[in-house]
């Protein structure tokens, strides 16, 4: 599975937090196998508690696939990214 969305999503998101001066402790990551499944499991308290969850599979070059309403799969612009990274919807 071709990834060409979901990379520089990543990449933006990174520049933003580093443009924000916005730093990151993260503790556990070595527990994110490399290969095979995985389920990361968070706590959903904001908006972006997503992305901080993706961050945490980076250190084992992993891309994490959320599972989503289907209604943001449905909009105009959040839609067609969400399928281009392979998200599920739900």
């Amino acid at each position: 599975m071709a990834e060409i969305v979901y990379p520089p999503v990543i990449a933006a998101a990174r520049t933003l937090f580093r443009a924000l001066d916005v730093r990151f402790h993260m503790e556990g990551t070595q527990h994110v196998p490399r290969t095979g499944g995985a389920v990361l499991v968070s706590n959903h308290i904001s908006y972006l508690d997503f992305i901080f969850a993706g961050f945490a599979a980076l250190p084992s070059k992993r891309l994490v696939r959320f599972m989503a309403k289907q209604d943001v799969f449905d909009h105009r612009v959040s839609g067609p990214l969400m399928r281009g990274m392979h998200h599920i919807p739900v």
